[in-house]
């Protein structure tokens, strides 16, 4: 095949739009000298595009901090979604973490893929919760103690 003006090839192509079977067929109608010619087709398999996540590793935290957004990317441009594997320490509304109490958070970000996509591996983060420090004057300490 000769190159095009911009170096692709020259003539009909096919742009390919998901996975699955690709059938093309080809055509010659003929003319005043040629008999038009028989149909041809070939067939071929698309496969799905692979994706990866970009999801940064989260610091750790404590009780107590404000709510805070998550963010990550997928190579496919296809939205991540997250989830908490740890409720108890920490929630997940959309991208927002809030902190529930001190422990170990687990979080997973994921993207399921499309029908061009397959699904990304899931790429999981954890970070810890601390427990908040209270200072207690000295003064108040016999009331605590209960002395």
């Amino acid at each position: 095949h000769a190159a095009g003006p911009d170096g692709g090839p020259s003539g009909p192509t096919v742009k390919l739009v998901a996975a699955g079977t690709c059938t093309i067929a080809a055509n010659q109608a003929g003319n005043n000298a040629y008999s038009a010619a028989p149909q041809l087709t070939q067939s071929f398999e698309v496969n799905k595009a692979s994706q990866t996540i970009t999801f940064a590793a989260l610091a750790n935290k404590t009780v107590g901090d404000p709510a805070f957004g998550l963010s990550a990317t997928a190579t496919s441009d296809l939205a991540v979604t997250f989830s908490s594997t740890t409720p108890a320490v920490c929630t997940i509304t959309g991208s927002t973490v809030t902190l529930v109490a001190a422990g170990t958070c687990t979080i997973t970000a994921n993207q399921t893929g499309d029908n061009t996509c397959s699904a990304a591996l899931p790429i999981t983060r954890l970070f810890t919760v601390q427990s908040a420090i209270v200072l207690v004057p000295r003064a108040y300490l016999p009331m605590l103690t209960n002395e």
